[in-house]
């Protein structure tokens, strides 16, 4: 259901153990957009450093962390494409809770699964509109090759929010657009998308909800 490269920038996102310092950077959008990524990176050392804590409390901190972080509403109506305009209220507002609970969820399933990797800022540029777009690597534990990851930065009200991630090129938000959209064609609409993920949340989810 949730594209795996997608499961893997949100678990990076938030599990990187450490952050490189930023190449030079010219201008105050850009200087923010990417003061934002590392204080990401920062935060998400103290998710990781507290041992002991049980999985709903590590589903609470990454959904802070998340909610703060990510532009949740946008990527999420992103991700729905044509038919979110033949989306109504209803199955909008539940849409967008089931979508950002099995991000949660699923990230937490996977925690286990962190093996080191780490993070650096290499450059920030401007992009069109109020976009800027943070170029870091992920440094591979095992001394592989690292993998090109770009965040997308826009500011909305007042804040810094990322809105889409390139992992080698590859957008996730239209990586998930094309997997729920084939599931809404299978499913007969996005009701059935909407129960698919309401069904691999139900016994998943354990965080109360805020």
């Amino acid at each position: 259901m949730l594209s795996r490269c997608w499961i893997l920038v949100v678990f990076v996102a938030v599990a990187v153990i450490a952050l490189g310092a930023p190449a030079p950077i010219h201008g105050a959008a850009e200087n923010d957009a990417g003061k934002s990524v590392k204080e990401l990176g920062d935060k998400a050392i103290n998710l990781l450093s507290v041992n002991g804590i049980a999985d709903a409390e590590r589903e609470r901190r990454f959904r802070k962390l998340f909610r703060t972080n990510f532009d949740v509403e946008g990527i999420g109506r992103f991700t729905l494409g044509k038919y979110v305009r033949r989306t109504d209220k209803r199955q909008m507002s539940e849409f967008l809770k089931l979508f950002e609970d099995f991000i949660v969820v699923t990230y937490t399933s996977i925690f286990s699964e962190y093996s080191g990797e780490t993070f650096s800022v290499r450059s920030v540029r401007s992009e069109p509109g109020r976009d800027t777009l943070v170029l870091t690597e992920i440094l591979r534990a095992d001394d592989g090759p690292p993998y090109r990851v770009d965040w997308k930065v826009r500011r909305k009200n007042g804040a810094n929010k990322i809105i889409d991630v390139k992992v080698e090129g590859v957008s996730m938000t239209i990586s998930q657009r094309a997997e729920f959209g084939s599931v809404i064609q299978r499913q007969g609409g996005v009701d059935g998308l909407i129960l698919q993920l309401r069904t691999k949340t139900k016994f998943l989810y354990s965080a109360p909800r805020q």
